[in-house]
């Protein structure tokens, strides 16, 4: 990962997304899912009302907006994640919290098919 001292650019942000979506697509592809379409883009960082502002300055302790999206058959899933700026920059970006019980069965399903 850069160095947390590195200031907080779009183009930095943005890659958070970039490198989540290649950790997840890579993973789901070892464990055997396929889909058709995987997408995080940056939404903007979270205001006082929930909302995401893309104009506005990212700082290491706001909160990033970043959202996913899947499709894998005839699944169409999306969701919004909310990361701190600091803890994007040093552990990622996780996929939506609802995703991980349907992986989990996914994944179960793709290795009794194996």
């Amino acid at each position: 990962m850069p160095p947390s001292k590195l200031a907080f650019t779009r183009e930095r942000v943005d890659g958070f997304a970039s490198l989540a979506l290649e950790r997840a697509q890579e993973r789901l592809v070892d464990d055997g899912l396929a889909f058709q379409h995987m997408s995080c883009e940056y939404r903007g960082v979270r205001t006082s009302d929930g909302s995401a502002d893309l104009t506005a300055k990212a700082s290491g302790r706001c909160t990033l907006v970043y959202e996913w999206q899947v499709h894998a058959g005839e699944s169409h899933e999306n969701g919004l994640v909310t990361v701190r700026c600091d803890a994007a920059s040093t552990q990622g970006v996780p996929c939506p919290a609802t995703w991980r019980t349907t992986l989990k069965c996914r994944r179960g399903w793709a290795r009794f098919r194996s």
